[in-house]
């Protein structure tokens, strides 16, 4: 075991090289730790406050994103380009939960009517398909084109989707073997579909009966 150093890990790049961790603490404070040889990567997003646990980053793992909201206002995507250091927002306020696409020109985010892509570039959102209110975009497959989502509970459900014609399959469906006392969880999987991982909380009680007090 090695430590990175300080702050939240949020999430480790496509080519394993970098982990993005911020400071709740401390707003506009993140940095990127190399995960082998180098040096950390500080970069400064101003007065920008991370609220969301994860990160996105693109497929080449040049750019990733965040949700985070600057004093007094919503919640909304920013972007951090690793070979420039700097940081822009690329979606309107009151979006969260960003998914970049692998080519990096379009982010998937929640708005006040479901999901929608954003162009990073700037331009007119995309109304997304086939995503139910209980379900959360969890990965791009190796194409980019389509979407795996998850119910966000167990049993879990993982569907398979093209978010711009809506449809879709069931890709999984699974669940620990002893469920008893599952609060919430977070599911895992590569693009590629041939691993996955889940965790989830468990909060046990148990019951005692007393006899015989006065």
């Amino acid at each position: 075991m090695i430590r990175l150093g300080d702050g939240d890990a949020s999430c480790v790049s496509p080519d394993g090289k970098w982990l993005a961790a911020f400071f709740p603490s401390t707003p506009g404070k993140l940095i990127a730790y190399p995960t082998g040889p180098g040096e950390a990567r500080h970069f400064d997003v101003g007065s920008i406050l991370n609220e969301g646990i994860y990160c996105s980053w693109t497929r080449d793992s040049t750019r990733f994103v965040f949700t985070g909201a600057e004093p007094g206002k919503q919640s909304r995507t920013y972007a951090v380009d690793m070979n420039t250091g700097k940081s822009r927002a690329v979606t309107p306020e009151g979006t969260s939960e960003p998914l970049i696409s692998t080519d990096g020109h379009f982010v998937l985010a929640r708005n006040m009517e479901g999901f929608a892509l954003y162009p990073v570039e700037g331009g007119s959102p995309q109304l997304v398909r086939g995503i139910s209110s209980d379900e959360l975009p969890i990965q791009w497959d190796t194409s980019g084109n389509q979407l795996y989502v998850w119910n966000g509970r167990f049993p879990a459900r993982v569907r398979l989707i093209d978010p711009r014609t809506g449809t879709g399959k069931t890709w999984l469906e699974t669940m620990p073997p002893d469920p008893a006392g599952l609060l919430y969880a977070n599911l895992f999987l590569t693009p590629d579909g041939k691993s996955y991982a889940y965790r989830y909380r468990r909060v046990l009680s148990t019951l005692y009966l007393t006899e015989g007090l006065h």
